[in-house]
């Protein structure tokens, strides 16, 4: 089957927003391994100062505002540029405290220009006696605010100091060695003595410190320095990265850190700031995920957060961060207040704590697997794969809160729980829907067009399930638990033989899980309710041999309104009817007309013109005799006109008494759709069926239009029923399924020309127009085959010619004619033509 791709645009995208904002969080929280890089979080690198600087990360110090106050920490691995020395004199002379790191000498040019008397050397000082790990970590004791500090450094260089005016000096010990062969190792020649690598020197209203060594801030002794480091600084300290060689994925990774990221400090703005971002991007997610916020039972949520309370409660013991039982509490009050709300709240408190404190996320596991049961449930009719409605979007809410990942890249962690836990619980409720049995009852073989036709279903199910029934456009949606009856419409707006798929999907009561069974092959064909009702008139009439026993011939007159000509009798109808097919009149109510002169043939007296009365001679012609009483032979004989005479005393046999009036049954074959045309034969049939049960050898009068073509029948209402009988059975589906219905495109040209000629058309006017002349036509044709006034009639036809045939009834009402309706014909007849 065909599925619909419609439930996965929210999904497409998600993952079309979420996937470029996923990959700069994995920029931004992935470490390099560039060494002495703020995003190294290696032993050489400097992610551990970072963090203890609050991320206080500038590129130049250009970037740092004049007048600063606090401490700048400037590693160099490369020259500084002559513009920085003007910088560097002004902030220091604004009261900045710079701590240059430098192993190199690159700040050689920038002290002289400062003028300071000292030069820093290259070679690395090591320490056989006083040292850390090896003699490669010499260490330095000095005293620095009444403190004795230890410094512990990694291969340093050192200092030639040549002046005595320095606040502070801290120095290797007496068994240090510069290693100027660069062997490791100690060497004849090399100078073992005390060697500066730390020298700090009062300048303008700020300070300039000089450490030969930029892995004292590294990872590997950042936890061992960490004191010394917070006595040469003061707060707040920035850390200029822009004169270190750092790769281009570092630059990058420096420009995405100036996006506002947001993570918790231990203070009450910091929470409220992450806290309010984080609930803000779950709802939304939430609100596009499920399509707004749902109603669900207040138990689940009550133990959820409940436990969630006694995490947070117990991590905020063993943190000393009482803060951190705020997100919970305010949890528990929404989900106590705002039912609507529930889902989001429980789904956002658990996130922000596995956000802020990932060791909290071992404990909230158990709720991760719950997630499937605490969100609202979703059904839908579509016919996908195993996930259900409620997992689905679920995971789609877990996609969309990778934006989180900006805040921390734990948010990794949390979509990979939910979407283990929808899957876990997908499959086990999978599992379950084995269970659920559906079983086909009953199918019609027919039915008829448009009709209310369904399907029987016999269900079982042990627990609540939902039942999607999917068939060509046909979607719905039933509840079942235990032994259910289900009842479905099927497609009846068009007819012939349907073959229906039909796809039957079973959704548990929560929406996790969905689970496709075995497709149904319905077929049924789809037949005009004419041909149901000609099977009663066969059953009731035309099957019993007293019936046909009384059949007898019909007169026929047929015409093309307009055009003048006229056909009376068999022979004339059928020469009339073949030419104008032959010229290029067509339509299926055609081959009716033509069905129903085929059908006189073989009965006495075909082609005769029915008359009122009897013939009793001859009479001179006067103005205003019908030309076609014209009896020729004698008026020959007598060598001037004369017309026939007919007697007027005596009633018609099978006529209606009260005046020799018979009803005129006027029918209009053009139809809107085929539902319209087969309505219409309906009504044709079920009119002369009801005049045959009052009275059967009633003469009666069917005029039958198509277009401009009129064929006019008369006789017994048994005769005409017989004839319509016989042509339609023989017809009727090639009638219904070849009709061409009245619908059509309007064309360009047409709507131009309206445009066009919009202040010059006068539309109803010319639609009255139209009709009037049909209707005048009309009634000169009734009039030539002496349906003359006051005969009653009834009209069956399109509602969409209703004005057409409201302005017949009044003109013929205007000449005389009585309109009786098709609900008083039956009664009308029953009492003889009294109204």
């Amino acid at each position: 089957m065909r599925t619909s791709l419609s439930s996965y645009k929210v999904l497409v995208i998600v993952l079309i927003v979420i996937i470029p904002i996923s990959l700069v969080a994995l920029i931004i929280n992935l470490p390099t391994k560039t060494p002495y890089s703020p995003f190294n979080s290696g032993f050489n690198g400097y992610s551990g100062i970072t963090e203890l600087l609050n991320n206080l990360i500038t590129y130049r110090l250009g970037d740092i505002p004049k007048g600063f106050k606090g401490s700048i920490l400037l590693p160099l691995t490369r020259e500084l540029g002559i513009h920085d020395y003007e910088v560097i004199k002004d902030l220091i002379d604004g009261g900045t405290h710079l701590i240059i790191l430098d192993e190199y000498g690159y700040s050689n040019n920038l002290l002289k220009y400062l003028g300071i008397n000292a030069v820093v050397v290259s070679d690395i000082v090591l320490d056989e006696v006083f040292k850390g790990f090896s003699r490669y970590y010499p260490l330095i004791k000095f005293s620095l605010n009444s403190k004795s500090l230890e410094l512990i450094t990694y291969k340093p260089t050192y200092i030639e100091v040549f002046d005595t005016t320095y606040s502070l000096i801290a120095i290797t010990s007496n068994y240090s060695y510069a290693d100027v062969n660069g062997d490791g190792y100690y060497s004849i020649g090399e100078v073992m003595r005390s060697y500066v690598v730390v020298c700090r020197r009062g300048l303008g209203n700020g300070s300039i410190t000089i450490v030969t060594d930029l892995d004292i801030l590294s990872n590997d002794l950042l936890s061992m320095n960490s004191v010394v480091i917070k006595e040469l600084i003061s707060s707040p300290t920035y850390l200029v990265i822009g004169y270190l060689n750092l790769s281009d994925v570092d630059y990058i990774k420096y420009l995405l850190t100036k996006l506002p990221v947001i993570k918790y400090r231990r203070d009450i703005i910091s929470l409220t700031t992450s806290y309010t971002v984080i609930t803000v991007l779950s709802y939304i997610s939430y609100y596009v995920s499920f399509n707004g916020f749902g109603r669900r039972g207040l138990k689940p949520y009550i133990l959820s957060s409940t436990y969630l309370l006694i995490t947070s409660l117990y991590y905020a013991v063993v943190s000393n961060d009482l803060l951190l039982i705020i997100p919970s509490i305010t949890n528990l009050v929404v989900c106590l207040v705002k039912s609507d709300l529930r889902s989001p709240s429980i789904l956002t408190t658990l996130i922000y704590y596995s956000l802020i404190n990932p060791d909290m996320i071992v404990y909230l596991i158990p709720l991760y697997l719950l997630t499937p049961y605490l969100v609202d449930f979703r059904i839908d009719t579509l016919v996908t794969n195993f996930l259900g409605p409620t997992s689905t979007n679920l995971i789609k809410y877990s996609l969309m809160m990778l934006t989180t990942s900006l805040i921390s890249i734990y948010s990794l962690i949390t979509t990979t729980l939910i979407t283990s836990s929808v899957l876990i619980n997908t499959l086990i409720h999978y599992i379950r829907l084995s269970n659920v049995r559906v079983e086909l009852l009953e199918v019609p073989n027919e039915v008829l067009l448009k009709s209310n036709a369904s399907i029987l279903l016999t269900t079982y199910s042990k627990s609540l399930t939902y039942l999607v029934v999917v068939s060509n456009g046909f979607k719905e949606v039933f509840r079942i638990n235990g032994y259910s009856l289900i009842k479905f419409s099927i497609p009846t707006q068009h007819l012939g033989s349907y073959s229906l798929i039909t796809y039957l999907v079973v959704i548990d009561s929560l929406g996790i899980s969905r689970r496709l069974l075995r497709p149904l092959n319905i077929k049924y064909v789809v037949i005009p309710v004419t041909l149901k009702y000609l099977d009663v008139i066969r059953s009731e009439l035309f099957s019993r041999r007293d019936v046909k026993d009384l059949l007898s011939d019909v007169e026929l007159s047929i015409t093309e309104l307009g055009s003048g000509l006229v056909g009376i009798g068999v022979e004339e109808v059928s020469r009339v009817v073949s030419g104008l097919v032959r010229y290029g009149l067509r339509g299926t109510p055609i081959e009716l007309i033509v069905s129903l002169v085929g059908f006189s043939e073989g009965f006495e007296g075909l082609g005769r013109m029915g008359r009122v009365g009897e013939y009793v001679g001859v009479r001179y012609y006067v103005p205003g005799d019908e030309l076609r009483y014209i009896h020729w032979s004698k008026s020959l004989s007598k060598t001037s006109l004369v017309v026939k005479e007919f007697s007027t005393s005596n009633t018609p046999e099978g006529s209606i008494s009260g005046g020799g009036l018979e009803p005129i049954v006027i029918t209009d074959l053009v139809a809107y759709d085929v539902k319209d045309f087969d309505n219409i034969v309906l009504t044709l049939l079920s009119t002369f069926l009801s005049i045959v049960r009052t009275n059967p050898e009633v003469k009666t009068s069917l005029v039958l239009i198509y277009g401009g073509l009129v064929l006019v029948m008369r006789g017994k209402a048994l005769d005409i029923l017989y004839r319509l009988y016989k042509a339609l059975s023989n017809l009727m589906p090639k009638l219904i399924y070849e009709y061409s219905p009245i619908k059509s495109i309007i064309s360009e040209d047409y709507i131009k020309y309206l445009v066009s000629n919009l202040g010059s058309i006068k539309y109803f006017s010319k639609l009255v127009n139209a009709n009037k002349s049909f209707t005048k036509e009309l009634i000169k044709y009734l009039v030539f085959n002496d349906l003359t006034p006051p005969k009653p009639y009834v009209i069956i036809h399109s509602d969409v010619f209703k004005v057409r045939y409201a302005l017949v009834r009044y003109e013929l009402s205007s000449y005389g004619y009585r309109d009786i309706g098709l609900s008083k014909l039956a009664s009308y007849i029953a009492l003889g033509g009294v109204r």
